[in-house]
């Protein structure tokens, strides 16, 4: 960590309002021409920045709660008139999520010309404004995320708010690359359709995240039902439709359906022209959930995927949202009046264009290596992200996979830095017990729910970071929260040796392998020696190693029902552990992935896993007694540890059974094997570092 110190700049927000939740304010200063000129900033939450109305990014980099990286960016290039407005809009949230913590909000900026501070919050230049435009009290997008954004057009000017200086900050530097931002415009319209309002406030079910009040205290009564008022249309009709977008004009009660080049996050912008009032309500998704050709279904996802914009009176306008989304299909409704398309794309948002390619000539390879890097760019958005739109949360156990590819795509590992150093820098959580780890992180779980393994993944992606940057430092500043959790654990062990009954939620993967958690899940375990192997590697402690191999011992003695591992072993009423009987897919590659197995003392089990498990193995009928693994994080642990035995002829073909179809459908890599959530996940871009290893990658 390296502390960061503005030079004339204090935090500065509207008097008395810093803990208003989802308000928004406009800081804008006139900064002159200039070749040398750096504006320097961060904030509570989010900011956006435009340079003569153009937008120029998006920030700060994320960091732990109470401290507060500070961007540095260079502004020459975009200074081209004598005078250019700078206009960095702040969304002062004040509201826990997955991805922003419940802190006073506020702005520290200024702007320094051939090193000298021109202007400074909090001193001097910096002009403050609310946005009338932005609907403040509206519903939230989803649950691990803030709220959804409605812009009324033509709202009349508020008073300018009083302003206040607040006490200094934590500032630490960026210490990682910046993002890039780009447009990417829509395809063709390839539909079109009418629609009417119905009513469906009866039998409507809101989101569990909007109607829980104990979730959160927000708007109860929001202006708008943006959730209703979208379960109200019913569509009329639709059909095939081929058009530029541009120039299209939708009158009231049309809709037109159109698709992005592939599944693309950013900021959603459009132009349009009204010819009087009008509404117009933008719905968008990864995917067109009932098959090709269909409508958008949001009704069957976890996210309020809609914006609504109002206009007062005629005019053409410019409406850009200030949160990146996710999609590759959208819809354009006209709720009232009658208005023309002049353009609409996608500011995209993600880590730069990596300078590596494949060199082979497996076009199915190929287009699974352009859909993987495409997924680890739309989620590096200054932390490893799980996917950049229900969430845009830090996951660890996610973040393992995902920090394999950055060595892999650019050659460093900054973003890791930042990601495993964000967890270092507080002296405790809030909300979890003392020795655990968040399983989310720079965020807030509303649950104050904890995932005992991911902390576990904590320290065994620290102990390959170490290998990757050979960075001692981190590693010595993390080891008293690495000891902390092995003490926190260390509670649950029983006479074996083995964790019972642990505290927390116990996370396998997403299939049958997350219904045996109790008593004795013998994959926890299995992570908790990987955690004790890799705390032995780091700190040379042999009570570390002697303890793994211990459970590793303890495992093979209890859990093999002839040559499968079973998962888990419960208590009866005499208190005696006994096998569940219960096989998965996932608890064989977890012990061949932690060295519990190996192939050559398990060599049957080795040989049904290569031979008769993988994408196909449900539709040949196999083995049909042993539970089926889901992509994360049983279909990963199989490819690794194919990859890592050189199975490298079995691992292509597995590569492209699992992840040409998703690569195919939406150019993104997905959360599941199917697409009932996520169709863009960190994780997923692991595919390339097996390709890497396996020399079918280079550098450009």
């Amino acid at each position: 960590m390296k502390e960061y110190t503005f030079r004339k700049a204090c935090p500065i927000w509207a008097k008395n309002r810093e803990k208003e939740i989802n308000l928004w304010l406009d800081f804008s200063v006139k900064v002159p021409k200039s070749d040398d000129c750096v504006l320097c900033l961060t904030s509570n939450s989010y900011y956006s920045l435009r340079v003569n109305g153009e937008f120029f990014c998006f920030g700060p980099a994320r960091a732990a709660k109470g401290f507060y990286r500070v961007d540095e960016l260079d502004l020459s290039k975009v200074l081209t008139e004598e005078k250019n407005d700078i206009t960095i809009r702040v969304a002062g949230y004040y509201f826990p999520s997955f991805y922003t913590f419940e802190e006073d909000s506020f702005l520290c900026a200024e702007v320094i010309d051939h090193g000298k501070v021109l202007f400074a919050t909090g001193t001097n230049g910096f002009d403050c404004s609310l946005v009338p435009e932005h609907e403040q009290e509206v519903q939230k997008f989803s649950y691990q995320r803030t709220f959804v954004e409605i812009y009324n057009i033509g709202e009349p000017s508020l008073p300018k708010p009083e302003m206040a200086v607040y006490p200094d900050k934590k500032y630490i530097c960026r210490d990682s690359l910046y993002n890039t931002f780009f447009p990417v415009p829509a395809d063709r319209i390839y539909a079109r359709g009418r629609f009417h309002m119905g009513d469906h406030k009866d039998e409507f079910r809101y989101p569990y995240y909007i109607n829980k009040p104990e979730y959160k205290t927000y708007f109860k009564v929001p202006k708008t039902d943006l959730a209703l008022l979208s379960r109200n249309i019913d569509q009329d009709s639709l059909e095939e439709f081929s058009s530029k977008l541009e120039g299209t004009v939708v009158n009231e009660g049309e809709y037109y359906s159109f698709k992005m080049p592939y599944n693309v996050t950013g900021m959603i912008s459009v132009t349009f022209e009204c010819d009087g009032d009008c509404e117009l309500l933008i719905r968008h998704d990864e995917i067109l959930r009932d098959g090709p050709d269909k409508n958008i279904n949001w009704r069957v996802t976890t996210t309020l995927k809609n914006n609504l914009i109002r206009v007062k009176g005629k005019g053409t306008h410019r409406v850009e949202t200030f949160e990146p989304y996710t999609m590759k299909y959208v819809e354009i409704y006209s709720l009232k009046g009658t208005f023309t398309v002049k353009d609409f794309h996608i500011i995209f948002f993600g880590a730069d264009e990596p300078k590596v390619r494949y060199n082979g000539d497996d076009e199915k390879i190929r287009k699974i290596f352009d859909a993987a890097v495409m997924t680890y760019r739309e989620n590096t958005f200054t932390v490893y992200m799980d996917c950049p739109e229900r969430e845009r949360a830090g996951w660890l156990c996610d973040s393992f996979f995902t920090s394999r590819v950055e060595k892999v795509l650019y050659g460093n590992s900054e973003i890791e830095h930042v990601f495993l150093e964000n967890f270092v820098l507080p002296e405790k959580f809030d909300d979890i017990p003392d020795g655990m780890i968040p399983m989310i992180y720079p965020g807030e779980s509303f649950s104050k729910t904890y995932i005992n393994t991911w902390a576990m993944w904590y320290v065994i992606e620290l102990k390959e970071y170490l290998d990757r940057t050979g960075d001692r430092d981190l590693v010595e500043k993390a080891k008293s929260k690495v000891y902390g959790l092995k003490k926190w654990i260390e509670q649950y062990l029983n006479e074996s040796g083995l964790i019972e009954k642990i505290d927390g939620w116990t996370f396998v993967e997403w299939s049958h392998a997350n219904d045996l958690t109790m008593d004795v899940n013998y994959p926890v375990n299995m992570v908790f020696s990987g955690m004790l192997d890799a705390m032995a590697y780091m700190y040379n402690d042999d009570s570390c190693r002697k303890q793994s191999e211990d459970i590793k011992k303890a495992i093979n003695e209890q859990a093999l029902v002839g040559d499968f591992y079973c998962d888990n072993a419960v208590r009866d009423e005499n208190g005696v552990l006994k096998l569940s009987g219960e096989i998965t897919e996932a608890c064989q590659y977890y012990a061949f992935f932690f060295n519990v197995a190996t192939k050559e003392k398990n060599s049957k089990l080795w040989d049904i896993l290569l031979k008769d498990f993988g994408p196909d193995r449900q539709e040949k009928g196999l083995w049909k007694e042993v539970w089926p693994a889901n992509a994360f994080i049983g279909n990963y642990l199989r490819l690794d540890v194919l990859f890592r035995e050189k199975c490298h002829k079995e691992l292509l073909e597995n590569i492209k059974g699992y992840f040409y179809g998703m690569a195919e459908s939406t150019g993104t890599l997905w959360e599941y094997m199917a697409p009932q959530a996520s169709c863009c996940h960190g994780f997923a871009s692991h595919v390339l570092y097996w390709l890497d290893g396996m020399g079918l990658l280079e550098n450009i």
